[in-house]
């Protein structure tokens, strides 16, 4: 029963932080993640006669199921959102947008991550990758919003970002998926791994391909539970994913994608409800991951991982003005491709822990990464884009 109150307590205070962020222009979610470290840490002055994380009693019980439901959730949207037509709108600068500072911040996440904490190169991609994903909850409402009021030059670069976001994320969560197994199985030698890793990416894209079929075909035609049905299923893939043993990332996105491109009109309906969903969920998540967070790490390596986390912004800027190079955008434009992409949040929460859950040395320092960045990077992505929640 105590593993249950310190949920409520985390959900308590992950609520009130949150509406006070929001109140004062602060993104809810820095708030969430609060309202969970506070509990989690027994700081908050309700949880000191609860039995929290790390004083012997362990919350993973109740809190895996909910953080898998959020990833499929997370999951399904990405994939209903990778839009062929703005891709083609975008065209090749959408794909450069949405690949090049997302590699660029991974990779130089990745190299400070190895040099200045000290972590081993396969491990110290993992966290790149955590890391570099952007914030669709954030960054695509933003780029809606600024698409509405803009016209001409400006109004082609945001459609070109808008159809940049979802490549991002897609790109991040594959990567990261391969950068984890070869991770986890790099004592068994790189050939074992790739052939592994062959099956566990072909048989995700089959397994996504035919789930998303089939979501298309049963989904009911204008029902109120649409956006719910769909989620349940996206929570199936999950359990069968895992079961099977192929990428629960790629199974999520395809069947997103194949639902999507069968959905037609009613797309735009079921994601309209998953985003209902989502105001509810993220409520979950956050406080989940930071109820999560061990404060231990952070007190010797701190500056260290705030440092990381900067470098690997200054890669991603970087990345995005050599992807606007030769674009025949303005100086403007490429100052706001730059700064468009530089929200963190929901992939953060989403993927953070994975790798403290799949027994990964050093992913208590990932988890701790992906905080921190959701905490640096979600203001300024609030204000750049004129949002003050995700």
């Amino acid at each position: 029963m105590s593993a249950l109150l310190t949920l409520v307590a985390a959900l308590a205070a992950a609520w009130l932080l949150g509406w006070i962020g929001r109140s004062l222009g602060i993104p809810s979610v820095v708030g969430m993640l609060a309202g969970g470290v506070l509990v989690g840490a027994g700081f908050a002055p309700w949880s000191a006669d609860l039995a929290l994380p790390g004083a012997g009693l362990s919350t993973d019980t109740l809190a895996r199921p909910a953080r898998l439901a959020a990833l499929a959730l997370i999951l399904l949207r990405a994939g209903l959102g990778l839009s062929t037509a703005d891709l083609r709108r975008g065209g090749p600068l959408a794909l450069r947008l949405g690949l090049l500072p997302m590699f660029a911040d991974a990779l130089v996440v990745a190299a400070a991550a190895h040099l200045l904490l000290s972590l081993p190169l396969p491990v110290a991609m993992v966290m790149g990758f955590t890391v570099a994903a952007i914030s669709p909850a954030i960054v695509i409402p933003g780029l809606l919003r600024l698409r509405d009021r803009s016209g001409g030059e400006r109004r082609q670069t945001v459609t070109a970002l808008l159809g940049g976001a979802p490549v991002d994320n897609l790109a991040a969560v594959v990567a990261l998926g391969i950068s984890l197994d070869l991770a986890l199985g790099e004592a068994a030698g790189p050939l074992p791994a790739l052939g592994g890793l062959a099956v566990d990416l072909g048989g995700g894209v089959a397994l996504g391909a035919l789930g998303g079929a089939a979501l298309a075909r049963v989904l009911p035609r204008g029902a109120r539970w649409g956006a719910w049905t769909a989620w349940a299923l996206a929570g199936g893939w999950v359990w069968l994913a895992t079961l099977l043993g192929v990428s629960v990332v790629l199974t999520v996105l395809v069947g997103g994608m194949v639902a999507a491109g069968r959905l037609s009109s009613r797309r735009d309906d079921v994601d309209a409800g998953l985003a209902r969903l989502w105001t509810g969920v993220q409520l979950v998540l956050f406080a989940l991951v930071g109820l999560s967070v061990d404060l231990g790490p952070l007190r010797h390596v701190g500056l260290a991982l705030i440092a990381t986390i900067a470098l690997g912004q200054a890669g991603r800027l970087a990345g995005s003005w050599l992807a606007t190079l030769r674009s025949g955008m303005s100086r403007a434009d490429r100052t706001l491709s730059a700064v468009a992409y530089v929200p963190k949040a929901t992939i953060q929460a989403a993927f953070g822990g994975l790798a403290l859950e799949r027994g990964l040395a050093g992913g208590d320092l990932i988890l701790a990464a992906a905080v921190l960045a959701i905490v640096l990077c979600a203001p300024i992505g609030a204000a750049v884009l004129g949002r003050q929640s995700p």
